[in-house]
């Protein structure tokens, strides 16, 4: 029950927050003009969200916790699975609901009418990679630390036994053997350069993105996006890193049980720590993007940057052909989004999605 506590709880904060610490321009993934970010009925919308999610998601974790109680490891694992499906297909449910609210009331209030459209720059405005460099030292301790690990797994190779456990059950137990080879040895090494490279390709992608600046107050909606940008950067490096290291433990200490002659894999504080810690992350990464959002108020101004809310469906896939960028920021929630429309993106997916599952085909 505490390991559903501890995914659950803090999915939960998550979901009750992000309306409020997202863009103002932006609500339930429909685009709202400048002048009107401050507008009551959005701010109930917002509230209604928070209230309905609590609603039907707090007696789902109590449900879930009270049938974990029963349940052996394996049942449990199954129910955690339904029950992370079951969550989020609420949450879907309730975000496209307010999207459509939104998206009527915007529609009634005839808001456009009354605007001056500015266009700022064309998507909106490249950072210039002069003075404002990206910062590749975030992500080297986790490639020294991959480095690290398969130096020693070279090391130790020869000692390991003819046949090893490629994968352990929830229990700890191992439930899938392997010969000893160089794949199943180092599958996960590679694994993990695998993600560490896509992760800080994406980082790149996204910190030299096109700005989605403000009509009013410009300037200082630049200097918000640069430090958005930063912040972002920051935050899947120490993901990054995170995971790095929970990986990298678990390397180390089922390749010394195995040369002592024990299978076993004990999760049972290492996994709750690396989720309080990730999840300790996530919420720093909010409360910071909601204080960088925070600093611009309603104006007396009617100009607004264009509307792009035809680019995307449901406020949450982005298609456009005229835009050159390959990652763009999310209309609801915080993080980034591909462009649907862009040449490569089923290319990354591919790669995104597969590369890391293929080692499963051959275990």
């Amino acid at each position: 029950m505490m390991l559903f506590l501890f995914i659950f709880i803090p999915l939960l904060l998550i979901d009750l927050y992000t309306p409020h610490i997202i863009r103002k321009t932006t609500v339930f993934g429909v685009s709202i003009p400048e002048p009107f970010i401050d507008d009551q009925q959005l701010a109930s919308f917002k509230r209604g969200y928070t209230f309905t999610i609590a609603r039907y998601q707090i007696p789902l974790i109590i449900l879930l916790c009270a049938l974990a109680v029963w349940l052996n490891d394996v049942e449990e694992a199954f129910l955690m699975i339904g029950g992370v499906f079951c969550y989020l297909f609420i949450s879907m449910i309730v975000y496209l609901n307010y999207h459509h609210k939104v998206a009527a009331y915007k529609k009634e209030q005839q808001w456009e009418q009354e605007l001056k459209i500015v266009r700022v720059s064309a998507f909106e405005t490249k950072f210039e990679k002069k003075g404002r460099p990206f910062p590749h030292i975030l992500f080297i301790p986790s490639f020294l630390l991959t480095i690290g690990l398969t130096i020693w797994l070279i090391s130790i190779y020869p000692t390991l036994p003819a046949v090893i456990p490629t994968h352990w059950g929830i229990n700890g137990q191992p439930d899938a053997w392997s010969d000893k080879s160089l794949f199943s040895v180092f599958f996960l090494i590679g694994t993990l350069l695998f993600t560490q490279v896509l992760v800080y390709g994406m980082s790149y992608g996204t910190y030299y993105s096109s700005a989605q600046l403000k009509a009013q107050d410009t300037a200082r909606s630049y200097e918000r996006e640069h430090e958005m940008r930063k912040l972002t950067v920051f935050f899947m490096a120490l993901t990054n890193l995170l995971v790095t290291l929970l990986l990298s433990w678990l390397e180390v200490q089922s390749t010394l049980n195995i040369l002592n002659h024990d299978h076993t894999l004990s999760i049972t504080f290492t996994l709750p720590a690396f989720l309080l810690l990730t999840f300790g992350v996530i919420f720093w990464y909010m409360k910071r993007a909601k204080q960088l959002n925070e600093q611009f108020k309603e104006e007396k101004s009617l100009e607004s940057v264009p509307d792009d809310d035809k680019h995307w469906k449901w406020g949450l896939f982005y298609f456009n052909r005229n835009n050159p960028d390959f990652f763009v920021e999310k209309k609801f929630g915080v993080g980034w989004t591909v462009n649907f429309a862009h040449p490569g993106v089923w290319i990354f997916l591919i790669l995104t999605l597969g590369v890391p599952l293929i080692p499963l085909f051959f275990i």
